[in-house]
């Protein structure tokens, strides 16, 4: 596990987390850490959805210029903690409801 201040890299994410840019990590972490502390109802809406409605498993979508990134991310401890990032289309034949 990889610790930031407020945000933790799950072991199943850091792969992902190493593949990509350092400028889009920056990104990454600059938009989870003002989530700390938050009610996930407060979530920027647009672009956090609740994953799976019965568990505490977020998606952030993040638009960068090779395409759109899904950050899953949970809130435990007092920490955002990323457990997986995958490109959106990915997931898209399996998902229902689009943001």
């Amino acid at each position: 596990m990889q610790t930031q201040e407020k945000v933790v890299v799950d072991d199943r994410a850091l792969i992902s987390w190493h593949l990509t840019s350092v400028s889009d990590r920056a990104q990454v972490l600059e938009a989870l850490e003002p989530l700390v502390g938050q009610a996930p109802e407060d979530y920027p809406p647009g672009e956090v959805e609740r994953w799976w409605p019965d568990k505490d498993l977020y998606a952030y979508h993040f638009h960068f210029s090779d395409g759109e990134l899904l950050v899953f991310f949970y809130a435990k401890d007092g920490r955002i903690h990323i457990e997986s990032m995958a490109p959106k289309e990915r997931y898209e034949p399996y998902r229902t409801t689009k943001v």
